[in-house]
């Protein structure tokens, strides 16, 4: 959000106005240290899903 703001003769705060639409989903976000990007963790959609591998008992091929 972005509000107009007048400090003389006294401080006036004017209409709240949005900056951007967020995406469906929102999770949360952050602003990055320079202060010029917005980071928005979003869901990733069923379709973009990767399958992975799971390795059990890793810890004895360590000892090989």
């Amino acid at each position: 959000m972005s509000v107009d703001i007048s400090a003389k003769p006294v401080f006036m705060a004017g209409q709240a106005k949005a900056l951007f639409q967020l995406p469906a989903g929102f999770i949360g976000g952050e602003v990055t240290a320079d202060g010029k990007r917005f980071l928005i963790g979003v869901p990733v959609a069923q379709s973009a899903s990767v399958p992975f591998t799971v390795v059990l008992n890793w810890q004895t091929t360590l000892k090989k």
